[in-house]
Formats: C-alpha cells, structure tokens, sequence
C-alpha cells in the first residue's frame, strides 16, 4: 500500500508543473494584445490644386467656391511676393468705370487688341472667352480684395487697364488671396513633391508625390488643376526648349515647369514653347526698367567693365553676361527702392566687389553720393499648354477628361509673344473658369 501511495504523486506533481507552464504561456502570449498594422489607406480630394501664384490661388479658391473638397500644393514658398514681372494693371471690358466715362469698350474690341498685339499669333477663341468673362473676373477680385480697380493706367492708349483706387496690386492681391485661402476649406500643403500624373482611359485618377521623407503616395482626384507657372525659372528647360540662358529667376516664385512636364508625360499637346520674351528687371523688387534709366549712367557687369548699352534693355543685360549694375551720380540722383544711395567710393566699390582705384576710374565722371541698381532679365513664357475655352488640358485625341489648367502653363491668349499687360488679367480669368470647370467635373 505504501508504494501505490508514492505512485500516485507524480503524476499529480507532472500534472501541476504542466498547469503551471500553461498558465504562464497564456499569460504571457494568448492575452497580449496585438494589433495589425494595416497598410494606409490611399487619400482622395475632389480636385487638386497645384499652384505657386494667382492663378493658382484663384483656381483652389473657384473650386472650393463651388462646393468641392480642395488640396492646394504649393510649388514655392507660400510666403511669396507679388507679380512684379508683369503689369499691375487690370486688362478688362465692361467694367462700371469704363461705362461711367462713356467709354464704349466691348469684348470683342478688347479681344481685337490683344490679338493685334500676340501679332495675329493668338487664338482667337480663347481671347474672346477672356475678354467676355474679365468684367466678371474683376468683379471677384474686388470682393476678395476689398479694393476696387477704378483708376485708368492708359485711359488714351489703351481704355481696359485698370489700376486700383488705393495701393500697389502686386502688394495686396497675392496677400488678400492667401488670407482668403486660410479661411476657406482649400487644404494647403507645401512638402509634397507632385511626381506623377495618374491618368487611365484619358481621365484624371489622381497623383502619384513624394513626401519629404522621401516616400511616395497616391493621392486619389477627380479633377486637377495646373496653375503653377510655365518655366521662366528653370534654366534646364530655358535652354532646352527656348536656348536662352542667363536669365534670373522670377522675383515672385514659382515658373519651374512641373505642371508643364508632368502633362507633357501624360501626353498633353503644348504650343509655342520655344517662344520666350525676356524682360528688364530691377533686382530684388523684379520691377521692369526701361532704356532711359540708362541715361546719363555707368553701366558696369559683374567683372567691373564698362558697358554702351543698346536700344533693347533686355539685350543689353544678356549680352553682358545676365546682370549689370546702373550707377548715378548726385548729378542725376535716382530715388525709389531700386536704388541704393553710397556715400563714397570706398562704399560703392564694396558693394560692387572691386578695388577701389578700380572704382574710382569706373565713375571718375560721376559725383558723390552715389546712386546704384542691379539689372537682370526675367523670362516670360507665352507658350504652354494647349486649353480650350473651358481651360480643359487637350491631347492628341481630344481634352483629358478632369485635367485642367491655367495662368501662364497655358497657350493660345498671347501666341508666340508675352504681352506683360494682360498676365494680371489673364490669371485670375482662367484661374476662376478652371476652378468652376473642374469643380463642375467633380460633382459629376
């Protein structure tokens, strides 16, 4: 009896360990909780915006005016400046003040103007449809600026630029847009890099960008919009397309041809790229110049030599290897932001980077204080994409359903010349139909 009795407790002491072991493991593993990490899900927008300027701002704001979800991408910094390279004059037909003094200024005669200026180069379809929407597109911006455009720049020359009653345009409008964008729904994001086009059966599906982390995503769309500028900032593509170098960087941002290239992979058509018209410009405020500033000046270049400058400003500037330095003397002082005032020729030949006996014979003729401005050249790119009136981006085959485009990505309105007085005009007006356009897809 004994020996039963022993034998009897090891199976109960393998029993113990055993429930003691089980109890471990499920303490252990069974009632750890785990979580499945599942991939992220793909985002979807109705329609993105990708935009450096205006037109930008003005298309992302049409859109989401009509009801539509909104990703605005920023294609520069969005703090920006104003549009220096062109005309602060609004180009508009039918516009109360011209009625008030009488003034009988119809779409197609502003129409024809522009036309007569692209030299019979431009199509005519799409400057009518400007013409016959400016009236409204400048109703628009007043409201968002609170400033109305009743001030005739050229009331003899030329009756439909407007200037604003109050303050420089290129101040205020980018400024007044961007606090217009806060308030609204427009989602902003300047860290994704747009790398691709995801379009199938020629119809818009989204993009394909790149975070700064380096990864890549697919962001789901059913419009966009290009409205980032042609490509007056990429020297690669200026001398590719145009053979233009030396040219400076446009003051307000942006002109790097992103949207131009992705479309172009997409197998959109473009017209007159090879067409680029250089403008004069003070540097840093971007502000045109004209020949007579010249006038009784030292024209030096960046290696301290005396330049004759021509008739043609913008010539002159890339024939003297793309920037000058305009010197006045107290003879002929220069006021105004492009100028700086230099006491002495110790101070100027610092600022230019020269010896100063060097200096010293450079402006023998001139009489202290000095007075100096940087000169360069910007690029203006008529051509781009080819639209059509409603500003839908078109290929081979016809118009790429939900892909749109505006401001200076397009071609047609100025044919194979850049008319700076109609790009201030030109980028609200298409910035709001491709904004209704698209919006109008995505409700579909």
């Amino acid at each position: 009896m004994p020996g039963r009795k022993k034998a009897a407790s090891v199976p109960f002491l393998q029993f113990f360990v055993l429930l003691a072991v089980v109890a471990f493991l499920l303490g252990r593993y069974s009632l750890q909780r785990n979580y499945y990490q599942y991939p992220p899900l793909p985002r979807s927008v109705d329609v993105i915006v990708l935009g450096s300027g205006i037109a930008g701002a003005t298309a992302a704001l049409s859109a989401a005016e009509a009801g539509v979800d909104v990703l605005y991408l920023f294609q520069d910094k969005p703090d920006k400046g104003g549009f220096p390279a062109f005309s602060p004059a609004f180009w508009v037909s039918g516009a109360p003040v011209q009625r008030e003094a009488k003034l009988d200024y119809q779409p197609e005669t502003m129409a024809a103007a522009i036309y007569e200026r692209t030299q019979e180069t431009g199509d005519v379809n799409l400057i009518l449809s400007l013409s016959e929407r400016s009236s409204l597109s400048l109703a628009w911006l007043e409201n968002k600026t609170g400033v109305n455009f009743s001030v005739f720049a050229e009331q003899e020359s030329n009756p439909g630029l407007l200037l604003p009653q109050r303050g420089e345009a290129a101040e205020f409008v980018n400024q007044a847009l961007a606090e217009q964008m806060a308030a609204s729904a427009v989602e902003s994001s300047s860290s994704l890099r747009p790398l691709q086009l995801l379009i199938e059966n020629a119809r818009v599906q989204g993009l394909i960008v790149q975070a700064q982390d380096g990864g890549r995503q697919k962001i789901f769309a059913r419009a966009i919009i290009l409205a980032d500028g042609g490509y007056g900032a990429n020297q690669a593509l200026l001398a590719e397309l145009a053979g233009i170098g030396e040219v400076t960087a446009r003051p307000e941002g942006g002109h790097y041809g992103t949207g131009l290239l992705l479309a172009m992979a997409a197998g959109a058509k473009t017209s007159h790229l090879d067409s680029v018209t250089l403008l004069p410009v003070f540097l840093p405020a971007g502000e045109t110049l004209s020949k007579e500033v010249f006038q009784a000046a030292v024209v030096i270049n960046t290696r301290g030599e005396k330049i004759v400058p021509g008739d043609d400003p913008a010539q002159t500037i890339i024939d003297a290897g793309g920037r000058l330095y305009i010197i006045h003397g107290s003879q002929t002082p220069q006021t105004g932001r492009n100028f700086n005032q230099l006491k002495d020729v110790q101070t100027l030949a610092s600022a230019l980077g020269l010896e100063p006996e060097k200096t010293a014979d450079l402006v023998m003729e001139l009489i202290a204080p000095y007075y100096v401005a940087v000169a360069a050249t910007v690029a203006l790119t008529p051509g781009g994409l080819a639209v059509d009136r409603q500003m839908r981006v078109l290929a081979a085959e016809g118009a790429i359903g939900g892909l749109y485009a505006a401001g200076e990505i397009t071609a047609g309105i100025h044919g194979n010349r850049a008319i700076s007085s109609l790009f201030f005009s030109e980028a609200i007006t298409t910035g709001l139909i491709a904004g209704e356009q698209a919006a109008a897809w995505a409700r579909r």
